[in-house]
């Protein structure tokens, strides 16, 4: 898949699960008082300064600081303000900073130039941090600075003590910041002032606390970050409501493949049973042609048995088959002799037997030997088992 789908498809998430921030803090301490202001912006992208608030410092120490910071924290409480996103702004004294103008190149290459050019005219030690702004396109001029980043993390450690955390540090070079009628003109953007708030902006540190909050909506100069600066935060709600709504999507797949598979294993179940019972039938289909095999064979078998005498077997066959006893009924034939066969059958009772026999012992014209009944027994079923041999 290109990446640029994918990164187009992230920023369509990002877009949908977060939101920009619509307010920043900005701080100024010197050492008499702290600075705050806070720039909000609404839906039609205009600016209004929402809460600004200075703060007076007893004394030089950092114990006067602290206390200091611990009542602007409680004034943020009391506005119902969050402190997440405090921007400071530093003095211009502490910031080395200067303008140049760079060849047309490529922007990794412009990049290292510019990194290269700082370290060489930087009067600080190798500790500090670097920042850069574009100030005029067409000639590619750019402001260059850099700040003692030992000064910037005292800075904020200082907030840190009060739980504060400073997001980013900004400088004011250029002085781009005008109190008006009613308003406060920031790089030729109109921010509205309350009648309320009017009095506060006549300080400069109060105007810069407002340039460092603008700065959190569009960098306008020199800005260093201790730590990545976000121009977003999440939309909770948002973000609640994909949850839930991608939880419920995968849910209801989930049921809807096991449905299918469920679905999917009563029919493979079905089309078993249906083999199943096919087959079964097949194998008492199989089964009673195996029976009836038996009893061909068994009949067949006879038959060779019968053949390989002398007799005349079809007479045979025939003579005792006309000749029949009322409940009797053979079952087996088989050859003793050349001359002698034995008859096995069953009767309903021992009288149709011994009618049966007598009419085999007089039957003299076909039997001339005689007949011998060498079994009767009683079998499980209520019938007699009998045998009798035959002399021809």
């Amino acid at each position: 898949m290109d990446t640029a789908i994918l990164r187009k498809l992230k920023d369509q998430v990002k877009k949908i699960i977060t939101k920009e921030n619509d307010n920043y803090i900005g701080v100024y301490i010197n050492d008499d008082e702290i600075f705050c202001t806070q720039l909000s912006k609404d839906n039609t992208g205009s600016f209004k300064i929402s809460y600004a608030e200075r703060i007076n410092i007893a004394g030089n120490s950092s114990e006067d600081r602290q206390y200091a910071i611990d009542e602007l924290k409680n004034s943020f409480l009391k506005a119902g303000i969050s402190n997440e996103k405090i921007i400071m702004c530093i003095d211009e004294e502490d910031v080395y900073y200067y303008h140049k103008e760079f060849p047309p190149i490529e922007s990794k290459r412009l990049v290292s130039a510019i990194h290269w050019d700082i370290a060489s005219n930087v009067p600080f030690q190798e500790n500090y941090l670097e920042s850069f702004y574009l100030e005029n396109c067409d000639k590619n001029s750019y402001l260059l600075g850099a700040v003692d980043k030992g000064n910037l993390e005292e800075m904020q450690g200082l907030f840190a003590d009060n739980n504060i955390d400073i997001i980013s540090f900004v400088c004011n070079t250029d002085k781009n910041v005008v109190a008006g009628n009613g308003c406060v003109m920031v790089d030729n953007v109109s921010c509205q002032l309350p009648d309320y708030l009017s009095d506060y902006f006549i300080d400069n540190g109060q105007l810069l606390s407002l340039y460092a909050s603008f700065a959190g909506f569009s960098s306008h100069g020199l800005e260093f970050s201790l730590e990545k600066k976000e121009g977003y935060s999440w939309d909770y709600l948002r973000l609640s409501a994909c949850v839930i709504i991608i939880s419920f999507v995968m849910i209801a797949v989930s049921a809807g493949f096991s449905l299918w598979q469920y679905y999917d294993v009563k029919a493979d179940f079905a089309k078993v049973k249906q083999e199943y019972i096919l087959m079964s039938d097949i194998y008492s289909s199989k089964q009673n042609m195996d029976e009836v095999n038996e009893k061909l064979k068994h009949k067949t078998n006879i038959l060779q048995e019968l053949s390989k005498s002398s007799w005349p077997v079809y007479a045979l066959m025939v003579h005792l088959g006309c000749n029949t006893g009322e409940g009797t009924w053979l079952t087996d034939i088989s050859a003793e002799s050349d001359r002698d066969i034995l008859l096995k059958g069953e009767a309903i009772s021992y009288n149709n037997l011994v009618k049966y026999y007598q009419m085999l012992v007089a039957d003299k014209e076909f039997f001339t030997g005689g007949a011998v009944l060498e079994k009767s027994d009683l079998s499980a079923d209520g019938n007699i088992d009998f045998s009798i041999k035959l002399r021809l």
